[in-house]
């Protein structure tokens, strides 16, 4: 097994266990809803890794883009059109930023 394929497995392991829940609104009008595991990111939560802060500036999404049963196909979803809620917040994803490991972020901005 290589590399990408390891992580790609540990990636799908320990968000099935511990990843946020979140619904992409591909469409952006209720029609198309995918379920969707990951990790969200804001600024107002502080993150911090220890005592390094972190520098979160806007809300994000990072999913796993390939991979059962958490893996998302982000082909589908349109920047400024597809809608993300998660914790009874929704909001519009302005990028898809993969990360070339099978993850992607997707930098957010609240409409809420």
């Amino acid at each position: 097994m290589d590399f990408r394929t390891t992580f790609a497995a540990v990636d799908t392991a320990v968000l099935g266990m511990v990843g946020d829940t979140a619904v992409l609104d591909i469409t952006g009008d209720g029609s198309e809803l995918v379920s969707a595991v990951g990790e969200f990111d804001a600024p107002w939560l502080s993150p911090q890794l220890g005592s390094l802060r972190t520098d979160v500036l806007e809300p994000m999404f990072t999913l796993q883009s390939i991979g059962e049963p958490v893996g998302v196909d982000l082909s589908r979803v349109v920047k400024g059109i597809t809608k993300l809620q998660f914790a009874g917040k929704t909001y519009l994803v302005v990028d898809v930023k993969p990360d070339g490991t099978g993850l992607a972020v997707l930098p957010l901005r609240p409409l809420d």
